[in-house]
């Protein structure tokens, strides 16, 4: 699918699961999850190449200079190869049509097996449970994904990811206001800290720092003074990643 033909499909707000390095079929995925699911160790640099994300779509596709067709989506910079992106809803039915197959090739094989090797009839009912008890698990555990990814789509929609927030220490913080982008959050941080004191915008810089869980860019506002020392003044500027806060 070519960036056009996934714009004409898929609006900005998408549900999809996101696979910025490795598919969960590469060999290098399923010898991650073998290892997880045994216990044993796994190297961070390859879990991390191995990550998805459940979340939405935040930009149109485009096409890159190489052809490759990418997309953006919340949580996560810079854009990802549409054929690393599978849309939420489609996966569901997806693993609907495999748990079927993988439900009837049990019961076949049962019977196959009840021909050779006659069983009391109650067997069969406790298989037939038991692989619907797998199917019901997975369907769940997409299901909440799923609605997760809802979540941030509705949360991306209504409430701008950036916000301004004063951090006086000994009280409540102070919610300044939401943007939609870096320089309008930093610039009402200002204009709030100007209307509250009379500190000199020339002394006052922003410095990055690390960011949170929940968030993937941070700015604490410090003042310098003449004396060479810097202090924070308790205003940052964050924003929110994708399944930030969204309970």
């Amino acid at each position: 699918m070519n960036a056009e033909q996934w714009n004409d499909k898929y609006p900005v707000g998408t549900p999809v699961i996101a696979y910025p390095c490795v598919r969960p079929e590469h060999p290098l995925a399923v010898a991650v999850r073998e290892q997880q699911e045994s216990g044993g160790y796994v190297d961070p640099g390859d879990a991390d190449l191995c990550k998805r994300l459940v979340t939405v779509t935040r930009t149109p596709a485009w096409t890159l200079g190489d052809g490759e067709a990418v997309v953006s989506v919340e949580g996560y910079a810079g854009g990802i190869c549409l054929t690393h992106i599978d849309v939420a809803d489609d996966r569901l039915t997806q693993d609907h049509k495999r748990l079927a197959a993988y439900y009837e090739a049990l019961l076949e094989a049962w019977q196959a097996y009840q021909e050779q090797q006659p069983v009391g009839p109650d067997l069969e009912h406790v298989l037939a449970d038991a692989a619907k008890a797998v199917a019901d698990k997975e369907q769940r555990q997409l299901t909440e994904q799923l609605e997760q990814a809802r979540r941030i789509a509705f949360r991306a929609a209504c409430i701008p990811a950036w916000e301004a927030v004063y951090e006086p220490g000994n009280v409540s913080d102070y919610l300044i206001g939401f943007t939609n982008g870096e320089a309008a959050a930093k610039g009402a941080a200002i204009a709030w800290l100007q209307s509250e004191s009379d500190m000199d915008p020339a002394n006052l810089e922003w410095v990055k720092e690390p960011p949170g869980s929940r968030h993937d860019r941070w700015y604490e506002l410090i003042e310098n003074h003449e004396d060479g020392i810097h202090t924070g003044v308790g205003i940052i500027v964050r924003r929110t990643v994708a399944g930030g806060d969204l309970t």
